[in-house]
């Protein structure tokens, strides 16, 4: 859709008169006869979407044009029984009017109009191209908690798109909207490590992840197990592809389970839950996404999850969890078409976004 230019061939007519209705009518059919159909922009026809304003207010057809000391009651500019030509190049352009005849300028209004076009076209060769850093927005969704876990939900919904407008009319390359939502539980286990007798602690979380990219959402498993005295971070970025890991640790949700029951962890169960403190992703297919046909020359999304600040006493443990998520992309060059033209866009790399979307203290 396109706003600018606005341009209207008009002929003002008395209500009061007696031949109000018949001047309407005939002017109607003489300006439907000078009114061009297309014109053409660098050797391409552009169709010209006309609307018919019979018997509208003064007013009515005026607020199409109003704005930059433009009256909206448009007779102010005009006089009985003649016809006029009205252009607006752009929103903040001040609209121009000019006395055309109707009945016999079919040739002069015609040419008018192209020369207007190619006016507003040769103007606008230098496009205006625009990138806003990405734009974030969160919200938090209901989750439920018990004794021994905490829930967690967290959305957030990412822009990442690069633009040229024209005219009110836009049209943008790159990832464009982007979602992300966790949903979750975590807790914090303590038990005996029999290697020392010493207590140990492990917090583990489940998470359901859905990404949208490309209108399309994913939905997969993250399952983590983080043991105090081990890495207790983990991070994979989604690239291009989208694939989940090659190597991915083993799961250890079944040794974790006899170690709560029994509340003792044996020299084996302590070695594999401190060898594979991490997460996992449990995803339907290894590659979750496919991307469209658009210029992306790289692109990537990443979670990453923490546990710092353990605590562990008679009492039991505590920890500081949290989330967070990042996004790159680097669009390259791209042709488009826009208002019958093919403009260059050149390519962009947007600043790397990283952000803490979750952090919250787990445990005593």
């Amino acid at each position: 859709k396109v706003d600018y230019p606005r341009i209207a061939v008009l002929y003002e007519a008395r209500k009061a008169e007696s031949s109000y209705t018949a001047r309407c009518d005939d002017a109607l059919s003489q300006i439907r006869k000078i009114r061009p159909s297309h014109i053409y922009v660098d050797g391409k026809k552009v169709l010209l979407n006309w609307q018919r304003a019979r018997k509208s207010t003064c007013e009515s057809v005026g607020q199409k044009f109003e704005g930059q000391g433009f009256p909206r009651d448009i007779c102010d500019k005009m006089s009985a029984n003649d016809g006029y030509m009205i252009i607006k190049r752009s929103a903040a352009a001040m609209a121009t009017i000019k006395k055309e005849n109707i009945k016999t300028g079919i040739d002069k209004v015609s040419a008018g109009l192209q020369l207007a076009f190619d006016t507003v076209i040769d103007a606008a060769k230098d496009f205006k191209f625009s990138a806003a850093e990405p734009v974030a927005s969160y919200k938090t969704c209901p989750v439920t908690t018990s004794k021994t876990r905490v829930g967690y939900c967290e959305e957030m919904a990412l822009n990442m798109a690069f633009c040229a407008k024209m005219f009110g009319q836009s049209t943008c390359i790159g990832p464009g909207k982007m979602g992300q939502r966790f949903f979750g539980s975590t807790g914090i286990s303590t038990y005996t490590d029999k290697r020392n007798g010493s207590i140990g602690a492990t917090l583990d979380a489940s998470t359901k992840v859905t990404y949208t990219m490309f209108g399309k959402p994913v939905t997969f498993g993250l399952s983590c197990t983080m043991t105090k005295g081990a890495k207790t971070s983990w991070s994979h970025t989604f690239g291009a592809s989208f694939k989940t890991p090659e190597v991915q640790p083993i799961s250890t949700s079944s040794i974790l389970a006899d170690v709560i029951k029994t509340k003792s962890a044996a020299v084996d169960q302590m070695s594999k839950l401190l060898e594979n403190s991490g997460c996992r992703i449990d995803a339907p297919s290894k590659t979750l996404f496919s991307l469209p046909a658009i210029n992306i020359a790289d692109m990537g999304m990443t979670v990453s999850v923490n546990v710092t600040d353990w605590k562990i006493s008679d009492r039991g443990a505590s920890a500081l969890f949290s989330i967070s998520v990042g996004a790159k992309a680097t669009v390259g060059g791209s042709k488009v078409e826009m208002f019958g033209q093919t403009i260059k866009m050149p390519g962009y790399t947007w600043k790397p976004f990283d952000k803490v979307l979750l952090s919250k203290k787990i445990g005593a």
